[in-house]
């Protein structure tokens, strides 16, 4: 039987205790609203009780549209004073900040499944480990999924400064053009585009191509990624696969680069399409 999102409703409610009138209370729905939204009478409620409602068992709209709990994590108040502290952060605070993190959540990651169950982590997380960049782009997976919504032009940037396919360059953010591509499968959700250069990701990408980018600060292991690594000799742009400890390259004469010989690793986006180059 498929779970709708009334039935979630009703669980959370049973999970919580309420009573419709505490629950009423809570919300701020009346009484004889949420009785029918609970009776299923109401088959099509206000959005503004489905929120009141997710406020009040602490879970995403998300959850109860669609059962999907990756986002139902809310940030406590000590998370939301560090996010506010590291946003009025200049770029060198954010780069020490962020070393800091991926020192710390490499060690974590590393703990055994009892010690994370024990540190508060879910029992499916303990299970299957923690890994660096281990998020999904769900915003992207929705945009995927609406097949029915008609293809249009989306104008992105494009990035003169090239992401080395090989020796690696430093992403400065500065963009001199667009481009415009058709929104369709391994298109839609590209935020910018980049120019390959160097051979090391061949035979799939050649020097010339240029290559899709959805923004995101995680990848999975093996997915294909845009990252900028720092060291004492300055910061590298690398259009790589992300190997869990390295980025891989897709050429084998390709060497591949461990992360822990960078001070600093962030991720700038995953590569969900490419445009290859024109021969003449």
């Amino acid at each position: 039987m498929i779970e709708t999102w009334l039935d979630r409703i009703k669980a959370l409610k049973n999970k919580k205790g309420y009573t419709n009138e505490e629950l009423s209370r809570l919300t701020g729905i009346p009484v004889g609203t949420l009785n029918k939204i609970l009776s299923g009478a109401s088959a099509d409620p206000k959005l503004s009780n489905l929120i009141s409602l997710a406020s009040v068992f602490d879970v995403s709209l998300d959850y109860i549209a669609t059962g999907d709990d990756t986002s139902t994590i809310r940030p406590t108040r000590d998370e939301k004073i560090m996010l506010a502290k590291y946003r009025a952060l200049d770029a060198h605070g954010r780069e020490l900040a962020n070393l800091v993190i991926d020192k710390e959540y490499e060690r974590v990651a590393s703990l055994p499944s009892s010690r994370l169950l024990a540190a508060g982590f879910s029992p499916q997380q303990a299970q299957n480990g923690i890994r660096r960049y281990n998020y999904t782009a769900n915003a992207l997976k929705k945009r995927k999924t609406q097949t029915d919504v008609p293809s249009k032009p989306l104008r992105i940037p494009i990035y003169d400064l090239p992401v080395s396919a090989g020796v690696g360059a430093f992403l400065d953010g500065n963009s001199t053009d667009f481009i415009t591509i058709t929104t369709e499968e391994g298109t839609i959700g590209a935020d910018y585009a980049l120019r390959v250069t160097g051979d090391s990701m061949e035979p799939r990408y050649r020097d010339g191509d240029i290559i899709l980018v959805h923004k995101q600060s995680e990848v999975y292991e093996g997915e294909l990624g845009i990252f900028v690594c720092g060291g004492p000799d300055g910061y590298h742009g690398y259009f790589k696969r992300f190997g869990g400890d390295r980025l891989v390259s897709l050429n084998p004469a390709y060497p591949d680069i461990p992360l822990d010989s960078f001070e600093s690793v962030v991720c700038c986006g995953k590569v969900i399409g490419h445009l290859p180059r024109r021969d003449v």
